[in-house]
């Protein structure tokens, strides 16, 4: 029986690599793991990190960036921030932001970063930096105590946006305490107009909301077409002074649009039915 398994393995190991790496894909996760640790020519096949891209990695203390070094997990997608730091609330504080970043940065398939908008200390790392990672993410959550960037960040970020972008479902809560609603206009809908799905969740005051000229802006950006907006939700209990026939518009060329609390006027409502 001894015999017989020892020429099974010799076998295999006599295998071309690209057949042996075959056989190595077919694995599942946990027999892959296994695997690597037969052999160090095993290990060198099995860390290809085209075998790992089904892997999440959990970064729930500082010291948890260095797996992102690991050769497998060169070409990973999601990752996950956990509660960790007790220190800084949920995520891993000023220091470990920045190495979160920089580690994330040298991965460019990452495309999702779970717990991200739970973190504290974002607004601490370098503001191109910031934008390389979250222009890239397919999720993206701003504002009201979720990612709080400052208005460096946040007018780098928006102008990202406008040029190419691959956040797929972008929410922004409009804040007092942030700068949002203090965007050029124009910028904030170029930006907006260029992600598929986005909801805008506003306050109670002024400086809670966006402002008329940005709405505007946004829905002008959408009658010229070309843009990736198709599903728009708007919250708010403000009632904005926007031209009804240019908001009717931009609307109906929306697939799903939903307000909440919006106080349209009749001219509003009769332009957009």
């Amino acid at each position: 029986m001894d015999q017989f398994q020892n020429q099974s393995q010799v076998q295999i190991d006599d295998l071309p690599p690209e057949i042996f790496a075959c056989v190595i894909k077919l694995l599942p996760p946990q027999d892959l793991k296994a695997a690597a640790l037969v052999s160090r020519r095993w290990m060198e096949v099995v860390e290809d990190p085209r075998f790992w891209t089904w892997a999440v990695v959990t970064i729930d203390k500082e010291e948890d960036i260095l797996k992102l070094n690991k050769r497998r997990f060169q070409l990973l997608k999601d990752i996950k921030v956990t509660r960790g730091c007790v220190d800084h609330g949920w995520g891993l504080g000023l220091d470990g932001m920045t190495k979160l970043f920089k580690a994330v940065d040298e991965i460019p398939t990452v495309s999702m970063i779970h717990g991200l908008s739970m973190c504290k200390g974002i607004s601490a790392v370098e503001p191109n930096l910031v934008v390389r990672v979250l222009n890239r993410l397919k999720v993206l959550i701003l504002g009201n105590n979720r990612i709080d960037l400052t208005s460096e960040q946040l007018e780098l970020l928006f102008n990202a946006f406008a040029e190419n972008t691959s956040v797929e479902f972008l929410v922004v809560r409009v804040t007092s305490d942030n700068y949002i609603s203090k965007l050029n206009p124009e910028l904030f809908g170029a930006a907006v107009s260029n992600v598929v799905e986005v909801k805008l969740l506003m306050g109670f005051t002024s400086q809670q909301t966006v402002t008329s000229q940005q709405l505007e802006a946004l829905f002008s950006a959408i009658l010229a077409g070309g843009k990736s907006l198709k599903k728009l939700t708007v919250l708010t209990i403000s009632k904005p002074s926007i031209n009804p026939e240019l908001m009717g518009k931009a609307l109906n060329m929306l697939e799903e649009v939903t307000t909440c609390c919006w106080r349209h006027s009749r001219e509003q409502i009769a332009a957009i039915i």
